[in-house]
């Protein structure tokens, strides 16, 4: 009977262990930089949720001008940094997914801070659209090679 609970129970370890690696997180990172490519130490970093309308994270950079925002659920983000004698700067349109690592290295634009510098991410297209002739022949649905070598995989 005893056999049958640490049996029990190391099942439950395992899978809770198993579990627990499977979160869905990402982070955000990068180095601040001014003009002349020197680091940036004690600016001000905000990572916040447009999702939410929430700062998640709030942090200033380190000595090297580094700065890490681990475990941060998925989402969009916008990521706003200020440091004095330098504009602000915005990056919006930020999309993290599992486990990504997006790393935003950030060069400061000298200015006061009621200056804002808003950087907006592009976002990657999901498809790509084929061009169809109106030529082609009718007979054929076959594309040519030369259409099925341009797609990507």
């Amino acid at each position: 009977m005893r056999s049958k609970y640490s049996l029990a129970a190391l099942f439950f370890c395992l899978t809770t262990s198993i579990t627990q690696a499977q979160e869905i997180i990402g982070d955000i990172r990068g180095i601040v930089r001014d003009p002349s490519g020197a680091v940036v130490s004690g600016a001000s970093v905000q990572v916040i949720n447009t999702d939410r309308d929430t700062v998640i994270r709030s942090m200033t950079t380190g000595a090297d001008g580094a700065y890490v925002a681990p475990l941060l659920p998925l989402g969009h983000y916008r990521l706003v940094i200020t440091a004095s004698g330098f504009q602000q700067y915005n990056a919006t349109d930020m999309v993290l997914n599992v486990n990504d690592r997006r790393v935003i290295d950030v060069s400061l634009v000298v200015g006061s801070n009621s200056q804002t510098v808003t950087v907006t991410e592009a976002a990657e297209p999901r498809f790509t659209r084929i061009p169809v002739s109106a030529s082609a022949s009718a007979g054929s649905s076959a594309p040519k090679h030369s259409t099925c070598s341009t797609i990507p995989i």
